[in-house]
């Protein structure tokens, strides 16, 4: 008789004997040896349904998802990759404080861009539309609270700071990189923008899923990336130039907070 999975010539069935047309099964008949398997062909040789294994929708399907996760880590990165406030007071950190206090940052701005990326792939126009309409708000909020970030920044003492325990700990690190990216809803539109004019669409729920996946990983490795670099030269900043560095980012922070406000209340 035959096998579980028919394995065996077809001249072997009995006459009569239904043919597995769906079953995996050898394109040329004969008898198994050396490596072949138990079908006599190696999985490189099988059928599927009368299609070769390699161009099963299986395959297909996971060579598209390996495409749209890729199309979003590229997008996930280059947002990321823009230069602004959250980058110039994540590399301070780096510096400042370790590399472990740079990534909890750096995860903050990763884990919103990853939130604003889903809204945007999962075509939530309620939440956009909510988000877009208190703007104003947010980025009133996020230009004054960066206003009191640059302030505390010019005034710190690096030899002071380094003995004084973070606030918070990594979770404070996190949760104030993560508010502050929040803050700016019009990512969602970057997000949006960029996903139409390169033509990435999510398509489905497990599409839209696979297109946040990779925004999250890209903007992830992003600061992965900058972060190792910055902590290399971390043990050449003495404090003298921590202190330059200090007052030069507080400064830019708090010139990017004003235009900021200035373009909300404007």
């Amino acid at each position: 008789g035959r096998g579980v999975l028919g394995r065996g010539c077809p001249a072997s069935l009995p006459a009569g004997s239904p043919s597995p047309s769906d079953a995996p099964r050898p394109v040329h008949g004969g008898h198994h040896s050396g490596h072949a398997n138990a079908l006599g062909r190696s999985p490189a040789h099988w059928t599927v349904g009368g299609l070769p294994a390699s161009a099963a929708p299986g395959r297909e399907l996971m060579d598209v998802d390996a495409a749209l996760l890729l199309r979003g880590v590229v997008l996930g990165a280059t947002i990321a990759a823009a230069v602004g406030p959250i980058s110039l007071l994540v590399i301070r950190r780096t510096i400042a404080e370790g590399r472990v206090v740079g990534l909890a940052s750096g995860m903050g701005v990763a884990t919103a861009d990853g939130a604003y990326g889903a809204v945007a792939a999962f075509g939530l126009t309620a939440v956009t539309q909510v988000l877009v309409d208190w703007r104003r708000v947010l980025a009133l909020a996020g230009g004054l609270f960066l206003l009191w970030l640059a302030w505390r920044l010019v005034r710190s003492v690096p030899d002071a700071a380094a003995r004084v325990p973070r606030r918070g700990g990594l979770a404070g690190a996190y949760l104030t990189t993560l508010g502050l990216t929040l803050t700016n809803p019009m990512t969602i539109l970057s997000f949006a923008a960029l996903f139409v004019g390169l033509g990435v669409t999510g398509g489905d729920v497990a599409g839209a899923a696979t297109l946040t996946a990779g925004v999250f990983l890209g903007s992830a490795v992003w600061w992965v990336v900058l972060i190792t670099l910055v902590g290399a030269l971390r043990s050449r900043v003495t404090p003298t130039w921590l202190r330059r560095i200090n007052v030069a980012s507080g400064l830019l922070i708090g010139a990017f907070a004003l235009v900021a406000l200035v373009s909300t209340l404007g």
